[in-house]
């Protein structure tokens, strides 16, 4: 019996190597993952931050010509917020810990705690977060994704993103 399209290319996201992993874990729960020189860097996020919505708004940003952009996982009480920075060709990404995510933001002078830094591909990244994407909207629809997460799913933006890579727009 032959395989479907669909059924090969998701054979073949399964084999890549991503950067960027995230998925649905319960009531106002998600399990995200930054893969950065082999190391796997877990990131819970809680509902309380959209964090999925907050990604794919950062990577667009990014794609049209934002040098710096970050998005934030809220671990409760802890949080976690990844810096992506213009550097040549590849992006700088660094991943900084706060105890608290009610401490004063890096801006107003608290840098937390560095755990992870590397560099990496924005069409990488993008396309992580687009197979992400996709599979929650397969596994619960939107209208789960809302059940679960408590917030609607970014619809447009994500549109948005998987036309900039569709139409090859990414560096």
């Amino acid at each position: 019996m032959s395989q479907g399209p669909r059924t090969l290319l998701r054979g073949i996201a399964d084999r890549m190597t991503r950067v960027i992993e995230y998925e649905l874990s319960g009531a106002g729960w998600a399990k995200g993952t930054v893969v950065l020189d082999g190391r796997r860097i877990a990131l819970d996020a809680s509902y309380i931050h959209d964090t999925f919505s907050d990604l794919v708004e950062a990577l667009l940003t990014a794609c049209r010509g934002q040098e710096v952009v970050e998005w934030v996982y809220f671990h409760e009480p802890a949080s976690t917020h990844v810096y992506l920075t213009r550097a040549d060709s590849r992006r700088a990404i660094a991943l900084r810990r706060f105890p608290d995510f009610r401490v004063p933001r890096p801006r107003l002078g608290n840098p937390g705690k560095l755990i992870a830094e590397g560099k990496v591909l924005l069409r990488q990244l993008v396309a992580d977060v687009i197979i992400a994407g996709s599979r929650m909207i397969e596994a619960h629809g939107e209208q789960g994704y809302l059940q679960s997460w408590r917030r609607p799913f970014p619809t447009r933006a994500f549109a948005d993103l998987r036309d900039l890579r569709r139409n090859c727009v990414l560096l």
